[in-house]
């Protein structure tokens, strides 16, 4: 009960003491979505972790090594997922259920063990580095860019819905289409 208290007679409070928890909401709630839109398009694939992580770190690693605001590095993540799924999709468009299951379950384990567990700069499956906040001064500025500053880290997973939302399309036209009556 003193959740939802401090909810609406403290927002900010709130927010500054489950900052964790609602970041962590918003991330699997993009991530059930962009299920959500692959599944109902008729399409088994499981790769859109992968392109969610491919996304995040590289909004992450970007926001962490240059000088670019936020909306950039998201940007750019977005750019580098979409062009992943791109890569991704040329090969296995002709799939469909549970061989799709696999090329997709093959990507996102070769992006795991390739990239993320063997790559220094995304923390060989330690997580980044980030520097530590101060409750009392905020979280310290990394660069001299005044255009950053902490954001909701949900929004670091733009990416998966501009890939789900091209999923959409055509595909997902056919998938409802009614089957067709051919007679002999």
């Amino acid at each position: 009960m003193d959740f939802f208290i401090q909810l609406f007679t403290d927002p900010v409070t709130f927010y500054n003491s489950h900052e964790l928890l609602l970041a962590q909401i918003g991330i699997n709630a993009i991530l059930a979505i962009s299920l959500f839109v692959t599944f109902y398009s008729g399409q088994l694939t499981l790769a859109n972790a992968g392109f969610m992580a491919v996304g995040a770190y590289t909004t992450v690693i970007l926001n962490l090594y240059t000088p670019l605001p936020l909306p950039l590095d998201i940007l750019a993540g977005t750019a580098l997922a979409g062009a992943v799924g791109f890569l991704v999709g040329l090969p296995v468009l002709r799939l469909r259920g549970i061989f799709l299951a696999i090329a997709t379950i093959g990507f996102v384990e070769a992006l795991r063990l390739g990239v993320i567990l063997h790559v220094p700069i995304t923390g060989e499956g330690q997580g980044l580095t980030t520097p530590r906040p101060d409750p009392h001064s905020g979280i310290p500025r990394t660069t001299s860019s005044s255009s950053r500053g902490p954001e909701p880290a949900a929004w670091l997973n733009i990416t998966d819905r501009c890939r789900s939302a091209r999923s959409a399309g055509p595909t997902a036209r056919s998938a409802r289409a009614p089957n067709p009556v051919v007679t002999p």
